[in-house]
This record gives structure tokens, C-alpha cells and sequence, in this order.
């Protein structure tokens, strides 16, 4: 089934590139640099996990996947309430069943869904790209985000959550009438997968709809919201021994600025530099692009404060990192770091747009603080 299915994906991708040579080349390169991760990964992994299946949450996905094949177990997960994703986890584990099992060839079952995620992530670039008039900077930064290459190597759920994701953003700009089934639809299923994704649906289905002075509302109701259940909580936390930690620390706002920040670039180009590996290669990479993007939005950001797209996009972005700074007290994996991707590509692309004159100028800049930064790290 999953050889199958990668047929088919390479199939329907060769037929929506056809024709334009920037995809073409680009789609290829990206195929490349994934090959040679992938077999980094399973050079690292393969010796000291079973099929390179590294990880607690992975590893429990697959023999979830095994036991309902074998023994037609429901995973236990499904018992949990939507809230808590059991319907998501269900579905994600009856397509694994499916994809590694139907029939069961082992190892190879495993790369082919490695495969199946690389490809489903590149789609969900690709819809972004038509959907935005072909914005090939767009596309280009997305794809270069090796966030996406480290999730896809790994059985989660994450790439298929990008794609669905990147869907809803792409029926929300779209003005075609059967995007607004369609929009459901996608929505039904990340919802399921991922409940704290109600967010972008939300935000995205009243900016669909022009709705922006209600999005405007709803951002400041949002972050009362937000800040007096803090209070509320850190109060609270004073007087109980169950203290939620980042609340405890009183680092919640300081933890949601180290979500964006991280992987920090000059710790990651030591580490990479010290012990280079598939882990410090990664995580380098992803700062390299976070510091590349980050300095791309602050040239632009009071050019574009104004724009209702853009501050949509700015707050998924704020409004994740506090999230995930209080699921994770600041620190995350490249695959959370899918969360606030396309927020981020979409401010990065729409602050370099607003000075279309000077942007090699910019890129130059950016690119020169960064191996400056580096420099002077590694002579210090």
C-alpha cells in the first residue's frame, strides 16, 4: 500500500510541476538533500532501534499500528476525549495500519512512509505556492526549512498536520466557492489531529469570510484571555504544590520568546562544530533559517502593520509560541517548529515584498550578519 501511495503522490506532483522549471529544479534538489538526510537518519538510528524507528512517541505509533493489524486492537489512545486528540490519534494509527502493514514488508514499509511524509509536506508548499499567485520566495524559504525533512523521517503526525494546515490557508485565500466544503473539511480533520490548531481555523475561516474587525476582536480578547488565566494560575501555583513549572519559574513570557529564538544560532554552530552529527546539523540549519526570516520581518514589520493578513499571520505566530511556551517551558524539537512556519514564511515574504526595491540589498545584509555572528563566535 505505501509503495503505492508514493507512486501516486510522485504522479500528481509530476503533473502539477510540469512545465515550469523552477519547480522542476527545485523539486528535484529538494528530493536530493532529502535522500542523503534520510540515510544520515538511518545510518545514525538503524544500528540501536528496530527499522530506525528512534523515539518513545514513534515507537508507540508503530506498535499501536502492529497491534491493530495483529490482534485488531484499537489503539488505547482512541478512548481519550477530542480534546486530547483520541479520535486524531485513532485515525493517524489506522492509516499507519494501512501504509506499513497492507501488505507487511518491514523495512521497507518504513522507508516508503518516510517517502510518503517528504512528499506530503512538498505538496502542502505547493499549494501555498499556486494559492499566492506563485510566490516563488515563498515556496523557496518554506522548502528550505529543514524542519520539514526532520519530521518527515519520523513516524508522527506532524506532516500530515502541515499539509492540512497549509490546506485551510490556502481555501481562506482562495475566492472559489467550493473552498468554503473544502475549508470544513480540512478543518474537521486538523481539528481532530490536533486540537490546539483551532486557532488557525478560526483566525483563517473570519479572514475567509473578510471578517476583520471581528479577527481584530478576537486577537484582543485572545491575549486577555490568555494573560488573566496566568494570573490566575500563577496565584494559584503559590499556594499548591502542584505548581505548573513555567508558572512556578515565572519565566511563561520569557519561555514563549525562547520558542521563536530556539535553536539559538551561536549555540547551535558550536555544538555543530564540536560534535557534528544528524542532531547539531539540524538544529543549526533551523536556526540559520529562524535568524534569515526573523531579520527579513523586523525590516518590514511597520510597513505592514496595517494589512490584515499580516497581522492575522502575526499573531498565529505569537499566539503558538505562547502556547507552546507553556506546553514546553520554551524548549521544542524542529518539528514543533512546523506550528509557526507558514506564519513566519508569510511575514518574511510579506516584509521583503514591501521593499521589492532593495531586497537583494536585504538579502546580502542578512546573510552577511549571520556569517559575521558566526565568525567572531568561532575566533572567540
Amino acid at each position: 500500500m505505501a509503495i503505492l501511495v508514493v507512486f501516486f503522490l510522485l504522479v500528481y506532483i509530476f503533473f502539477r510541476i510540469k512545465g515550469n522549471k523552477y519547480l522542476i529544479a527545485t523539486f528535484f534538489a529538494t528530493l536530493v538533500f532529502y535522500s542523503f538526510y534520510v540515510l544520515l537518519y538511518q545510518k545514525t538510528y538503524l544500528a540501536s532501534w528496530t527499522y530506525g524507528i528512534a523515539g518513545s512517541d514513534m515507537l508507540a505509533y508503530y506498535k499501536s499500528a502492529q497491534q491493530w493489524y495483529l490482534y485488531g486492537k484499537v489503539p488505547a489512545q482512541a478512548s481519550t476525549s477530542v480534546l486530547f486528540n483520541g479520535a486524531g490519534y485513532a485515525l493517524y494509527i489506522f492509516i499507519l495500519k494501512f501504509l506499513l502493514f497492507y501488505p507487511n514488508l518491514g523495512y521497507t514499509n518504513v522507508i516508503s512512509l518516510n517517502i510518503i511524509n517528504f512528499l506530503v509536506v512538498y505538496l502542502a508548499a505547493l499549494k501555498l505556492y499556486y494559492v499566492t499567485d506563485k510566490n516563488s520566495y515563498l515556496y523557496t524559504l518554506i522548502i528550505c526549512n529543514v524542519a520539514l525533512y526532520f519530521s518527515s523521517v519520523r513516524i508522527l503526525r506532524d506532516p500530515l498536520i502541515f499539509y492540512l494546515i497549509s490546506s485551510i490557508y490556502s481555501c481562506a485565500i482562495s475566492d472559489k466557492k467550493l473552498t468554503n466544503l473544502t475549508f470544513l473539511m480540512y478543518s474537521v480533520f486538523l481539528f481532530l489531529l490536533r486540537s490546539y490548531t483551532i486557532l488557525f481555523i478560526a483566525c483563517l475561516f473570519l479572514y475567509k469570510k473578510r471578517m476583520f474587525n471581528t479577527l481584530k476582536v478576537f486577537y484582543v480578547l485572545f491575549f486577555v484571555s490568555f494573560s488573566s488565566n496566568v494570573v490566575r494560575l500563577f496565584l494559584s501555583s503559590l499556594v499548591s504544590e502542584n505548581a505548573f513549572p513555567v508558572l512556578y519559574s515565572g519565566n511563561l513570557w520569557l519561555s514563549a520568546v525562547k520558542f521563536l529564538l530556539s535553536p539559538d544560532i551561536i549555540d547551535s554552530f558550536t555544538k555543530v562544530t564540536l560534535t557534528p552529527n544528524i542532531s547539531t546539523l539540524t538544529y543549526f540549519l533551523l536556526s540559520l533559517w529562524l535568524t534569515y526570516a526573523y531579520l527579513t520581518i523586523a525590516v518590514g514589520a511597520l510597513s505592514n502593520m496595517m494589512d490584515n493578513f499580516y497581522l492575522l499571520n502575526l499573531f498565529l505566530l505569537s499566539s503558538n509560541s505562547l502556547i507552546y511556551g507553556i506546553l514546553y517551558s520554551g524548549t521544542n524539537e524542529p518539528r514543533h517548529k512546523l506550528m509557526i512556519l507558514i506564519p513566519t514564511a508569510i511575514l518574511a515574504s510579506m516584509s521583503r515584498t514591501t521593499i521589492v526595491k532593495k531586497v537583494k540589498v536585504l538579502d546580502l545584509v542578512s546573510i552577511i550578519t549571520i556569517l559575521t555572528v558566526l565568525f567572531f563566535r568561532s575566533v572567540l
